[in-house]
């Protein structure tokens, strides 16, 4: 039996048990796949914008201090490329 007849034994069934033509069947079947995702949206409430603005807050101070590191690392290392320069510039005079 392929999935086609299971699914339409189910439909059967379920037009039998209720008592619903099967015309109804399919209406609700599809609205349910056009608008069943409302369903499992979350909505959005006062706790999850909360939550969600603390998340939001908290990856921009996780981004700002890696940007901070960064920018320390590049100063650190353009002293020491520039001091490396210097360094063979006076060489080269001497």
């Amino acid at each position: 039996m392929d999935i086609g007849h299971c699914i339409l034994g189910y439909r059967s069934a379920l037009v039998d048990k209720h008592k619903i033509h099967a015309v109804q069947f399919y209406q609700w079947q599809k609205l349910l796949f056009e608008e069943g995702a409302v369903v499992f949206e979350r909505k959005p409430n006062s706790h999850n914008v909360r939550r969600q603005d603390t998340v939001k807050d908290e990856k921009i101070e996780q981004l700002e201090a890696k940007i901070k590191n960064k920018n320390d690392v590049m100063a650190e290392l353009l002293q020491k490329a520039c001091s490396l320069g210097s360094l063979r510039i006076r060489a080269k005079k001497e």
